[in-house]
């Protein structure tokens, strides 16, 4: 009995995984994503010294990642020109609430920008009542 393996289609781009119907190509490509990534945190955090590097860079980094995850999942929408100015907005609104919030705050560790994914939520919600 040959064991097979399940090749995705030609189609199927680099960086369109899916969590559900992981293949051993696509572990294959987050495990040095994840682990180049920690790495250059961690660098960066040594290179600058400073714990305010952590604050801002995480607001840096985990704003890319939200934003692009929020772009990425609203393929539908790209076209439309209220769909940017709500985006723009959004955005604008992100960062105001998070800037203010770091100001105010002594320390705070990358782990506390898991709060972004509330933001979600409202994200799609919003974004639905263009459809």
């Amino acid at each position: 009995m040959s064991m097979t393996h399940k090749t995705a289609p030609a189609s199927r781009r680099f960086w369109q995984i899916d969590p559900n119907h992981l293949t051993v190509r696509d572990v294959l490509v987050l495990i040095p994503i994840v682990l180049l990534s920690f790495a250059l945190i961690i660098g960066l955090n040594r290179w600058i010294g400073r714990p305010d590097s952590t604050k801002w860079g995480g607001l840096v980094l985990d704003t890319g990642v939200l934003f692009l995850f929020l772009i990425y999942k609203s393929k539908d929408f790209l076209l439309r020109k209220s769909f940017w100015m709500f985006v723009t907005l959004f955005f604008a609104f992100h960062l105001a609430v998070w800037i203010t919030f770091l100001l105010h705050v002594e320390q705070w560790g990358l782990l506390g920008f898991n709060l972004m994914a509330f933001e979600v939520l409202p994200f799609f919600y919003f974004r639905d009542m263009f459809r």
